[in-house]
């Protein structure tokens, strides 16, 4: 590289490093959409989405389980994608 080219890839570099600073240090202060949408996720502020005691995650669990069930034998996705219809019989 001639002289001039040095100069301008290390300034490239430093200007490279403020942006990084800038935008990924520190505490996200912005919503949580926005910063999702600058590329970063605040996990602490959506997960775990909802925490629930163990009773409740048993019961829950259990419902899914059957739901899943129904809808592995019912739905048929392909069908849904071909025709641009929601399978309404099932909801």
């Amino acid at each position: 590289m001639a002289p001039s080219e040095a100069e301008a890839e290390i300034q490239r570099q430093k200007e490279m490093q403020q942006a990084e600073e800038l935008l990924f240090s520190g505490r996200q202060e912005l919503g949580f959409a926005k910063g999702l949408f600058l590329g970063n996720f605040v996990a602490d502020w959506v997960m775990p989405y909802p925490r629930l005691d163990p009773p409740r995650q048993t019961v829950l669990e259990s419902g899914l389980s059957e739901v899943r069930q129904v809808l592995d034998r019912s739905l048929d996705p392909d069908r849904i994608d071909r025709n641009a219809d929601s399978a309404g019989h099932l909801i």
